[in-house]
């Protein structure tokens, strides 16, 4: 089992109804927004992932970066513009993550 997150930024070219589109299209790919019930940030989102049969992490990275790939071409389809200027997909198979107790 591998945990996934992907913190993403959009390009100031893109609409705010695309944004939340975007987001809503990956909540949809059964990626979460939350953490033991706390919010993410708004620009990130995780999931938990298998590798399938060979599947290497490398291959899992791919996976994630073409369902992005794909959400982004689903909210186009609706004609709005959305184009991403950053996108951080990191995939762990073991260690601790979680979100930071704040305020610091």
């Amino acid at each position: 089992m591998f945990v996934a997150t992907i913190v993403y930024e959009f390009s100031p070219t893109t609409d705010a109804k695309a944004q939340k589109l975007f987001r809503a299209e990956m909540v949809g790919r059964r990626y979460n927004e939350h953490w033991e019930g706390r919010p993410l940030p708004r620009t990130a989102l995780w999931i938990r992932r298998t590798t399938e049969a060979g599947e290497t992490v490398v291959e899992l990275k791919v996976r994630c970066e073409r369902e992005v790939q794909s959400a982004v071409q689903a909210v186009r389809k609706f004609g709005l513009t959305i184009e991403l200027s950053a996108l951080w997909v990191k995939v762990m198979g073991g260690g601790t993550c979680g979100l930071a107790e704040l305020p610091f």
